[in-house]
């Protein structure tokens, strides 16, 4: 499902991405909390994101109908066991009973959620 392009044009994105984050803090090391230029210096994530974003419909593209369904099916379920997590950490949150939780915890969620979808539609697809 996915070729040797998409995993070559995901480890470039990935690489300029790093160096970008890396960039990124060394610049608002350096900036004074109540500066103005703290919001131009974030600017290249949204490149980063865009240039991801760009990556993955280009891949989606090279998709036949079959493989198109079960990415469908496998963005969906990330779609919706990231949004049922968001809300119920939100209300956690919200209600005492929990901390703070990491961004990078829902990404896994939402990492997991793709993977359970793929192999769902995948198996139905057989």
């Amino acid at each position: 499902m996915y070729d040797r392009r998409y995993w070559r044009e995901s480890g470039i994105w990935l690489l300029i991405y790093l160096g970008v984050v890396l960039l990124t803090a060394a610049v608002m090391r350096r900036l004074p909390d109540d500066s103005l230029w703290r919001l131009p210096a974030m600017l290249p994530f949204f490149a980063a994101a865009a240039a991801a974003f760009w990556i993955e419909l280009r891949q989606l593209r090279r998709f036949d109908e079959l493989q198109r369904a079960i990415y469908l099916e496998a963005s969906l379920a990330a779609l919706w066991l990231t949004g049922a997590a968001i809300i119920s950490v939100w209300l956690l949150e919200e209600v005492g009973g929990l901390g703070r939780i990491s961004p990078l915890w829902l990404l896994g969620v939402l990492g997991a959620g793709f993977a359970l979808g793929y192999f769902k539609a995948r198996r139905r697809y057989r």
